[in-house]
């Protein structure tokens, strides 16, 4: 097949930073595994009918963060503020939010009301000399008293105490504010729990309907899009937000990447739907052998997949359909350019 045009790379390819270099995320997935034993069968019911069904499922998934590092330094410098493009095996894959949407299961539409719970908003925790101002808050103070800074550590150390810590709504709260400020939305180590948060999960059903999807995601790729080619070949480069779902989207989009080698996966089949792929990934112990990985991409011999309507390409295409897929909740977007 023709080569792609395809615009102008982080790095010219060949020349990626090499060694041992990764990722540094601010989330833990093991996490997810404390939510799934601290909470009740029925509460358990309540959240497998809302929009973290998909994220309670990767509780077993490990967060590759030397894949996701090869990935982004395969980035291409596009234009579009709220759009990713990385190369794997030669070709493109779109990271927007039609494909975090589907791979998160995530709500990803505007908030209905003027709530706006963004971390580059002015919420937070308030500053007098340099001393954290508690939030005065009801629910804060059921939640939390007199505490005046709360982590996702301080929440998990809670709730590994099961049943042993006050009772089944609290730890439900609790467990969202652990879903949504420690794993979908962290920004640093001590990543601190903001308040107006903690006064939405006072209403659990606003709380579930809330768009953290698109909170998520905007956090995650105006991270990315920060970083510089020089930090990229630093040992380490800090991502925040919810990173792993830029492996979730590769692994969707070229299923032989989580597949056993010689196992009978059903995920090699070609007549999967995107939906059947999606969950297979997502539902499945998710590990990245990042040689496996390294051989494919020498090898380029994959199976990509698309949506069989066309109305939605998982972000890999041949030259033939550069124009044929679009995402649901956004417009049809046309091959990445850095004009």
């Amino acid at each position: 097949m023709e080569e792609l045009k395809l615009p102008e790379r982080l790095f010219h390819t060949g020349f990626e930073p090499s060694g041992r270099k990764r990722i540094n995320s601010y989330f833990n997935l093991r996490w997810i595994e404390v939510i799934n034993q601290c909470i009740s069968t029925e509460q358990k019911e309540i959240l497998a009918d809302s929009q973290f069904r998909q994220i309670l499922h990767m509780g077993q998934h490990t967060f590759s963060v030397m894949f996701v590092h090869q990935l982004l330094c395969k980035q291409l410098v596009t234009r579009k503020l709220y759009e990713l493009w990385w190369t794997f095996a030669g070709k493109p894959i779109r990271f927007g939010i039609g494909e975090y949407e589907l791979v998160t299961g995530l709500n990803c539409y505007k908030a209905t009301n003027n709530t706006c719970l963004g971390r580059n908003s002015m919420g937070g925790h308030r500053k007098k000399k340099g001393k954290y101002v508690p939030c005065d808050g009801a629910v804060w103070r059921s939640l939390f008293g007199s505490e005046d800074k709360i982590t996702p550590e301080w929440i998990i150390t809670r709730l590994a105490m099961g049943a042993k810590y006050k009772d089944a709504d609290t730890r439900l709260r609790l467990a969202l504010l652990l879903l949504v400020e420690g794993i979908l939305c962290p920004t640093c180590m001590a990543t601190t729990v903001r308040p107006e948060v903690v006064e939405l999960v006072g209403d659990i059903d606003a709380f579930l309907k809330y768009p953290w999807g698109r909170e998520s995601f905007i956090l995650t790729v105006r991270s990315v899009k920060a970083r510089t080619p020089a930090q990229y070949t630093n040992d380490t480069t800090a991502v925040q937000g919810f990173a792993h779902a830029i492996i979730l989207v590769t692994a969707c989009c070229c299923p032989q990447i989580v597949a056993e080698p010689g196992g009978d996966s059903e995920l090699g089949d070609e007549e999967l739907t995107i939906e059947e792929i999606v969950k297979g990934v997502c539902g499945s112990s998710l590990k990245i052998n990042v040689v496996t990985t390294r051989n494919l991409e020498l090898t380029g011999q994959l199976s990509f997949y698309k949506h069989e309507e066309g109305v939605w390409w998982l972000t890999i295409f041949d030259k033939t359909n550069v124009n044929n897929f679009s995402s649901p909740s956004m417009p049809s977007p046309s091959m990445p350019t850095n004009t």
